[in-house]
């Protein structure tokens, strides 16, 4: 009987040691995975640092471009002024101007 409990404890302890090697195994395969991902997660910060700092760039060319646009426009509005009624012909281009004092002198 002390014989079988012996073998018996003895096929005990053998199971929990190949069960402690499976653990061991299945933590040192954890820590493995673990620091893989620490270095992709690394990885992404830097490239998400990189994608942060190209559009903090972008966007002050876009309020550098904003200011000078609305520069030019306020100049422009300042360069257009309100002419009378009177003053338009509706055949005047820029590059054809029509003057009535010398189309009435042409008729006389």
């Amino acid at each position: 009987m002390i014989n079988e409990e012996k073998e018996k404890l003895s096929n005990e302890t053998s199971n929990m040691k190949a069960e402690l090697a499976d653990i061991k195994e299945e933590s040192k395969k954890l820590r493995s995975e673990r620091e893989a991902l620490i270095a992709e997660n690394d990885d992404m910060l830097q490239e998400l640092t990189a994608v942060k700092e190209k559009l903090t760039d972008k966007e002050f060319e876009m309020s550098e471009l904003k200011t000078e646009y609305t520069n030019t426009i306020a100049i422009k509005d300042e360069a257009i002024s309100a002419v009378s009624y009177t003053h338009l012909r509706a055949h005047e281009t820029s590059l054809h101007l029509v003057c009535r004092l010398l189309l009435e002198k042409k008729k006389k």
